[in-house]
């Protein structure tokens, strides 16, 4: 249902608006041109770019420029359609799985590059540097946002395998607890306790007549009581790893409690509000996990650890800090949504350098060196030593056969060298860290052989942990839980942003609510990590008081996180500051291209429409954006950067609403740029930070050494942004959901929302404010119009804090503050 509901919102997004509506809005980029720069291990990477103009059109030898890119929504791990020409996808393709994709590698402000299985045909050819040389055969292509129909259809499978009736891919305790119906289950517990048969607290207690020892015991995990069955389950043994894990790790009471009560248990919810180490918890569990299986006398031969989590940025971090800790970590997973630092620890990077694979490949080297060299011999022959025509072609035909039948041979020896070397790779791993949706990868189902019927592995992976599991839907969190799981471990954060959902009928039947939230919901109770080390303590105040019924503590002092110079805070208390923007009807409506100061023309005074286009609908993605709070956030910006305590990279700038975002990265991109000229610190050379290392944004060769543009690139905590644009440094703008899991030490948040009738959309959802203004390590500047905002009762409760406390301030003591006097009206 979601499936469907995505490709023909797709398919009529792409068919269905005008070219400027799709343009405006980023979800198609036409007219360009593409070559291959590389590969990236199996796969090939295609950049696309407009065709390259001569800076003189009407001279000839002139020198040639490289345009820039159109205005794209496109970024690094996003799916593309790949089409020749101006026409998309049709929807016998999409219907059919016929469409070319690609995932976005990285985004550069002249070009895009895009991983591919199989290169599109009409490319161009490339220079080393890796701009493109248009020829007469160069096709031009079209790219537009696509949907990752490959991710339904293995949520779709593990849905199968889990329910099927002789599934052998999951412990029948563990798919009791999470498939089958919960709430009749959980009844039957509660008469079973009623008879005698099950008393908490105790562990063996005696059965009743008639109940089965396997009831009994899925009794006892629903209700948190059972121990994961082996010798190294024994409490002792247990006790012992943990003990020498937390001392190295410095792990706090609760985190260790939650490390050793998942141990111990089949089952384990741990709920981690924002800063409170849940990846560090993660990484200490999978930790004491794999030393449990290498303890003496203690290990498991039948089973292996697999680390999972929602995004691919957060399974990233789990590898980085699995691989800090010392295991021998392996990720799995297309590396073209992976963090480039991190490839050397990518299944497709150790197949392709083991000895045997390479072996295998210089063999199908030769073979193919060996058949050009015949066939060209052949070619060179004068045509009287050829014989007739008829012995000609039965002497081809004949000559062909062994050098065919030897390529085969080739390609046959290398493919099942491959298959081995990943066997190998996997079973020396001491954990799996992969997405959710990677778990069911094609080349790692295989050569665990999850593919066999029944869904048996050769190599299964008794504990499973999942990172991100209230972001994540229950299909999804099924997709690891089938490779053989026995112990089960979700981490997450119910009071955090859920599932994406974007079907109605989908969200009414469930697919919204996450299984942690399911689980937490039907009473077993999560250990809750309830200590902050991210905020300053006046940041992390609100939200434990309001969103954790003050359960949270700050485990830092004031003075780790010292307040942000340059900006007016105006409470001495603590650096949160809510900047009153009233203005009626401030609030503009935006069609799906988002809007650019400028384009906006009034309607009754209220509400405004992009220009060139429609008055925004429902059908056409509408969405919001606010001029005035746009202006206030770019020179609360500046107030922050110019004394030079925080970088441009060190700030994050949250909305919540798409053209609100497109509009800040104009007026935003606009200010630094005048007030860079203002400070005579602008430079003639055009540089991106990408990964690290400093490169030219006018070259961007074929080879990756990081994440590059807007936001681009799979950063970890606080890596990503903050780009510079001809010396001039830039922080990430961002929507609430692009930021879930990240951090930064300022973060400003534009609510958007200004009308008379007080709506505030989906900044009800309370989960929103959390996550937004949780992100921030040293200093929050919320941007709003409280009389709108106040009608919501979440955001009417954190008004009340800003004025309780003396947070908030006038939009006029920015500009005081920036010594240019009050706004003019």
């Amino acid at each position: 249902m979601e499936l469907k509901h995505e490709k023909n919102k797709a398919y009529e997004r792409m068919t269905s608006w005008t070219q400027h509506e799709l343009s405006s809005g980023g979800y198609t980029v036409q007219g360009l041109v593409g070559a291959r720069v590389g590969r990236l291990f199996r796969e090939h990477v295609v950049r696309f770019s407009l065709p390259p103009r001569r800076r003189d059109n009407r001279s000839k030898g002139s020198p040639v420029r490289r345009p820039p890119m159109p205005y794209h929504r496109f970024t690094a791990g996003d799916i593309v359609a790949i089409t020749r020409g101006k026409s998309p996808p049709t929807q016998a393709e999409m219907d059919s799985g016929s469409v070319l994709d690609g995932v976005v590698l990285q985004r550069m402000p002249h070009f895009i590059d895009v991983v591919v299985k199989i290169a599109p045909e009409g490319l161009a050819d490339a220079t080393p540097s890796g701009r493109v040389i248009v020829g007469a055969s160069t096709a031009t292509f079209r790219l537009d946002q696509f949907v990752n129909g490959v991710s339904y259809e293995r949520m779709l499978q593990a849905l199968q395998t889990a329910t099927a009736p002789e599934t052998l891919s999951v412990c029948p305790i563990v798919r009791s607890l999470v498939v089958d119906s919960l709430f009749p289950t959980l009844d039957r517990i509660e008469q079973m306790e009623r008879a005698g048969g099950v008393q908490p607290g105790v562990g063996d207690t005696a059965l009743p007549q008639g109940v089965v020892a396997p009831d009994a015991e899925w009794a006892r995990i629903a209700l948190g009581l059972s121990r994961f069955p082996g010798p190294e389950c024994s409490r002792g043994n247990i006790a012992n790893v943990v003990a020498g894990v937390t001392a190295e790790a410095g792990l706090s009471k609760v985190q260790t409690r939650a490390i050793r009560q998942a141990l111990e248990s089949r089952l384990t919810l741990i709920q981690g509000p924002p800063g409170t180490g849940k990846t560090k918890t993660a990484c200490n569990l999978i930790l004491s996990a794999v030393r449990l299986r290498q303890s003496k006398g203690g290990a498991r031969r039948d089973g292996k650890v697999m680390a999972t989590a929602f995004s691919n940025v957060a399974a990233d971090n789990l590898l980085e800090g699995a691989l800090e800790l010392g295991l021998r970590a392996l990720r799995i997973g297309r590396p073209a949504t992976i963090r480039p630092t991190l490839w050397h620890a990518t299944l497709d990077a150790l197949v392709e350098n083991h000895p045997d694979v390479v072996a295998a490949k210089g063999w199908v080297k030769e073979v193919s060196q060996s058949t050009e060299s015949s066939a060209a011999s052949e070619a060179r022959r004068p045509s009287t030593t050829r014989g007739s025509a008829g012995s000609k072609s039965r002497s081809s035909s004949a000559a062909s056969t062994p050098s065919q039948s030897a390529s085969r041979r080739a390609y046959a020896v290398l493919e099942a060298a491959q298959l081995e070397a990943a066997r190998q790779i996997i079973k020396g791993a001491d954990v799996v860290v992969c997405s959710c949706i990677g778990a069911g990868n094609d080349a790692f189902v295989r050569a665990i052989g999850g593919d066999q019927e029944g869904g048996f592995s050769s190599i299964r992976f008794s504990t499973v942990v999942i990172d991100e599991a209230t972001q994540a839907t229950e299909a999804a969190a099924l997709v690891p839980i089938i490779r053989g799981c026995q112990q089960l471990v979700l981490v997450g954060d119910q009071n955090q942003l859920p599932p994406t959902v974007i079907c109605p009928e989908a969200e009414d039947g469930g697919l919204g609510t996450s299984l942690f939230s399911r689980l937490m919901h039907a009473g077993i109770k999560p250990i809750l990590l309830n200590r902050q080390y991210r905020m300053h303590p006046a940041i992390s105040d609100f939200p434990s008081l309001h969103f954790y019924d003050g359960q949270v503590t700050t485990g830092i002092r004031a003075s780790d996180r010292p307040t942000p110079a340059g900006f007016p805070w105006p409470a001495a208390s603590g650096p949160v500051a809510f900047v009153r923007v009233s203005e009626s009807g401030g609030e503009s409506h935006a069609g799906v291209g988002g809007a650019r100061r400028g384009q906006l023309e009034s309607r009754g005074g209220t509400e405004a429409a992009v220009q060139g286009g429609s008055f925004a609908s429902a059908a056409l993605g509408t969405s919001y954006c606010n001029v005035r709070e746009a202006e206030a956030v770019a020179f609360a910006l500046e107030l922050l950067l110019r004394e030079g305590d925080v970088e441009a990279e060190d700030v994050g700038i949250i909305t919540p609403y798409s053209a609100q975002v497109r509009l800040l990265q104009d007026v935003v991109g606009t200010s630094r740029r005048s007030a860079a000229a203002a400070a005579a610190a602008a430079t003639a050379t055009a540089e991106s930070r990408r990964g690290g290392e400093w490169v030219r944004q006018d070259e961007g060769g074929a080879y990756y050494g990081g994440n590059g543009g807007a936001g681009g690139g799979a950063g970890g905590k606080g890596r990503r942004g903050g780009r510079k644009r001809g010396g001039v440094g830039l922080p990430e703008i961002a929507s609430v959901d692009g930021y879930q899991g990240r951090e930064k030490e300022v973060i400003i948040l534009s609510a958007v929302r200004s009308n008379r009738g007080g709506r505030v959309g989906f900044l009800a959802d309370w989960r929103r404010l959390n996550v937004a203004i949780t992100r921030a390590r040293r200093g929050v500047v919320v941007v709003g119009d409280p009389d709108t905002l106040k009608r919501d009762r979440h955001w009417r409760a954190f008004l009340q804090w800003c004025e309780r406390r003396g947070a908030a301030m006038g939009e006029a003591s920015l500009y005081v503050a920036g010594g240019g006097g009050e706004r003019e009206e």
